[in-house]
């Protein structure tokens, strides 16, 4: 079944490959779904999980800007 653990797992894994394999447009797509879930956390009243995304979200952010800036 999945579980919040498993999405912030998922989300992990998935930056470090887009962002070794210098994937802009997939890092895009995980940064607005990020946004997308911290909206439904905070809409849950989850603050935890909420700040959670928060910091994955800004983690895709300055991979997409290193990558830019390359």
């Amino acid at each position: 079944m999945l579980n919040l653990d498993l999405i912030f797992a998922h989300f992990e894994r998935t930056i470090a490959e887009r962002f070794l394999s210098r994937d802009l447009e997939g890092l895009r797509r995980s940064q607005w779904a990020l946004v997308e879930l911290v909206d439904a956390a905070e809409a849950a009243g989850d603050r935890e999980s909420a700040l959670r995304l928060r910091v994955l979200a800004s983690k895709v952010a300055n991979h997409r800007e290193a990558l830019a800036d390359d």
